[in-house]
């Protein structure tokens, strides 16, 4: 029985095509079919099988090294630290091993669907470069996730010594004699925001911490490196010297009675308790009145010499900044920017020294403030991304400064160097990363928005108003505070009444309820008053009192024109601010 006949026909020229006819008994089928049909659908399968095989060869492999790109399981926890602040790690990371790159996955991806303790896990990937490149990666990363930093791991796998965690003193002191120990010890030292790194002179080393890592990436299929013993013996005597330098010690200066409390709270000395963390304390015994200087040997005598110096009479004070900032600048601009300086002590009449990590001014005290400020503007020209100075509000400084100063605390510990200027009003930011700068920024600016939810200033016309608010023996006071939550205290001196509290509807709750008690808005308008702003108790938003003088424009302007230092400029020209 025919149960089917093949015929090939041309129905029309180019097209090529057959026909199948099918018989069933008495009934024909014909089927046409073409080739380019037939071709897609062969073609539609074999794709679809062999993605399908792609796929499960995929999820049955181990994970590890694959002779193309090296994975690895870690906690969902641990992502955010391998990418770091804005990326910082993983830059850093990526760029000791170029042209390694690591691919995180996004937070809802997951390995098999497991879970650790509530944290996911997922996988890592490290494509490009050699297998020793993906191997010495992973190995930084290792690093990082115990609280390395990726620069200075780089730096350990290429032979560097570095040593960690280093305070501010220290690093200045390290600053000082920077060049002394590089010629004794035959090595070469870089100097970070908290570590110092040891290089043999034949490594080159003396660079940034970026340089250093490509260095080391330059050098990652060799074997690794081994410390040398000049590093040893260098990082050992250095060692010494830090230990001797942070021996504890307490000593006391003799200060007049009549000037102990201007001198203790002297700018100079509050911005080195908040850098090197000493305590000042005021002391009276059988010897007369002094201050009392607890804290790391090096650090006590630098306040003890500020301290001899406000006592003369002398104008003592500095401006810090970033360690190593100066020496990223090039052989002319380093130039330029000593004679800026040079020039600048002589208009102002002051002596200055430029060290590693601040300018140190003496002289007048008058003439010491205002080299300082020129000092501000000196360095903004010069590095313009990496120095920032946020003006505060007179009565926001301690909210800044946080309880046992916690606040300026963490702000030290974001990657840039942050001094507090408790009487100017002002914070001074500087880092070797623009982002670094920005990220405090933002925080103070931050902690400026709070403190103007949380705490507010009414300012009265008179001692009248005062006792309105306080009432028979504070009663009128009390009843706010219990109505409302807030907590109030009543400067009679500057006749000032400040609200503080912990919500916001709190504070202006009572801050309506003390309108509403010196009538009319705070009592009436003040003598000599030129705008309401001055009484009343305006939001800081919205035109507060500011007891911070205004600062002086004239002097230095923004910077000189093009092809130009600031010594060539005429003093006395003003310009836009430096901190626009």
């Amino acid at each position: 029985m025919k149960i089917f006949s093949f015929d090939r026909r041309f129905s029309a020229p180019g097209d090529k095509g057959f026909f199948i006819e099918f018989f069933c008994g008495p009934t024909r089928v014909p089927i046409c079919l073409h080739f380019t049909a037939l071709f897609n659908f062969v073609f539609v399968v074999a794709s679809f099988l062999t993605e399908m095989k792609s796929a499960s060869a995929e999820s049955a492999a181990p994970l590890g090294e694959d002779g193309t790109e090296l994975t690895f399981e870690c906690s969902s926890r641990d992502v955010g630290r391998i990418i770091g602040t804005k990326g910082t790690n993983i830059r850093g990371l990526e760029h000791g091993a170029h042209p390694c790159r690591i691919k995180t996955p996004a937070k809802n991806e997951q390995s098999g669907g497991d879970q650790n303790g509530g944290a996911l896990m997922v996988v890592v990937r490290i494509t490009g470069g050699t297998r020793e490149l993906r191997q010495r990666c992973k190995e930084a990363i290792d690093a990082v996730l115990m609280g390395s930093d990726p620069s200075d791991v780089y730096a350990e796998m290429d032979g560097a010594a570095v040593m960690r965690n280093l305070d501010p003193v220290v690093l200045n002191f390290l600053g000082k004699r920077k060049k002394d120990l590089e010629r004794k010890h035959k090595v070469r030292l870089e100097l970070e925001a908290k570590s110092l790194r040891i290089w043999s002179t034949g490594q080159g080393g003396g660079g940034s911490s970026s340089s250093s890592s490509k260095r080391g990436a330059d050098r990652a299929g060799d074997p690794k490196s081994v410390m040398s013993e000049e590093v040893e013996a260098a990082k050992a005597a250095i060692e010494h010297e830090i230990d001797e330098l942070q021996t504890s010690d307490t000593i006391v200066v003799r200060v007049p009675a009549d000037r102990v409390g201007s001198i203790i709270n002297h700018t100079s000395l509050r911005q080195l308790q908040d850098s090197s963390h000493i305590q000042c304390m005021v002391t009276k015994d059988d010897q007369g009145t002094g201050i009392r200087l607890v804290g790391l040997k090096g650090a006590i005598e630098e306040g003890r010499s500020c301290i001899e110096k406000l006592m003369g009479g002398e104008g003592a004070d500095f401006l810090s900044f970033f360690p190593g900032l100066l020496s990223k600048m090039s052989k002319q601009a380093d130039g330029d920017f000593r004679r800026d300086v040079r020039s600048m002590a002589e208009w102002c009449q002051v002596a200055v020294d430029i060290e590693p990590s601040r300018l140190t001014f003496a002289g007048s005290s008058e003439n010491v403030d205002y080299a300082k400020r020129e000092g501000m503007k000196i360095l903004g020209y010069y590095f313009p991304q990496n120095c920032c100075r946020v003006d505060l509000e007179y009565d926001s400084v301690d909210y800044i400064a946080g309880e046992d100063d916690r606040n300026l605390m963490r702000l030290q510990q974001m990657g840039a160097s942050v001094a507090l200027d408790r009487t100017a009003c002002y914070v001074w930011v500087t880092a070797l990363l623009p982002r670094n700068v920005d990220a405090v920024r933002k925080r103070v600016e931050d902690l400026q928005t709070a403190w103007g939810e949380l705490f507010q200033v009414v300012t009265v016309r008179d001692r009248g108003d005062i006792s309105k608010i306080l009432g028979n023996q504070g009663a009128i006071a009390r009843q706010i505070q219990d109505e409302t939550g807030a907590k109030l205290e009543v400067d009679r001196r500057e006749l000032k009444i400040r609200i503080t509290g912990n919500t916001k509807e709190s504070v202006q709750k009572a801050r309506s309820q003390v309108l509403a008690k010196l009538g009319a808005g705070g009592g009436g308008r003040r003598r000599g008053a030129d705008n309401d702003a001055s009484w009343g108790g305006a939001w800081p938003t919205e035109g507060a009192t500011s007891l911070k003088p205004d600062d002086d424009d004239d002097g230095w302007g923004a910077g000189p024109p093009k092809n130009q230092t600031l010594s060539n400029i005429k003093r006395g020209k003003k310009g836009p601010s430096a901190w626009g």
